[in-house]
């Protein structure tokens, strides 16, 4: 998506299904990502914390490629630590590439602000954080994927769970 919010980016196009669901969300593509988009809402038994990583296709048709599909995969298993880490460390790392871009007259948060995301934060101290973990690959077609991308996954969503109780959603075209 970049600082011009490309809105043909993959990301963008999920940004606009899901812009109703969260109280913030924020653009933290790039390297030393969190996540591609990361959103939080406050609900009434805790703080959302969903991680998307959202992937274009190495290829213009959906199909079965693994490539594009471990790639994501390793993504959201290493997005698990900021589960560990907890949203105080996850707010400084968005408040700083917040800043850079800021520098830039742009900014990474689609929705709210870093205040709104501070608010979040402090009310984290007393309510307990869900975590989710989400890939978007529109370049998988789930009537195409195979066996060993069916594995992938599954053990993906076995380690995100095991490691965090999370569920792992998974986006793809038909």
């Amino acid at each position: 998506m970049g600082y011009t919010r490309n809105t043909s980016s993959v990301q963008w196009r999920y940004f606009e299904n899901i812009k109703n669901e969260y109280d913030v969300i924020v653009n933290d593509d790039g390297s030393g990502e969190s996540a591609d988009l990361v959103g939080l809402k406050v609900m009434d038994d805790g703080i959302l914390l969903a991680l998307i990583h959202a992937k274009y296709s190495a290829s213009g048709d959906p199909g079965a490629r693994l490539k594009d599909l471990y790639e994501v995969c390793g993504q959201a298993q290493r997005c698990v630590r900021w589960k560990h880490l907890n949203l105080n460390y996850l707010y400084h790392h968005i408040k700083r590439r917040e800043e850079r871009w800021r520098a830039r007259d742009c900014s990474r948060f689609l929705k709210g602000t870093v205040k709104d995301f501070a608010a979040i934060r402090d009310r984290s101290r007393t309510m307990p954080l869900k975590f989710h973990v989400e890939i978007v690959q529109p370049g998988l077609s789930k009537a195409q994927i195979t066996d060993e991308g069916l594995r992938l996954l599954g053990s993906t969503a076995l380690y995100i769970k095991k490691t965090t109780m999370a569920e792992l959603s998974v986006v793809c075209s038909a």
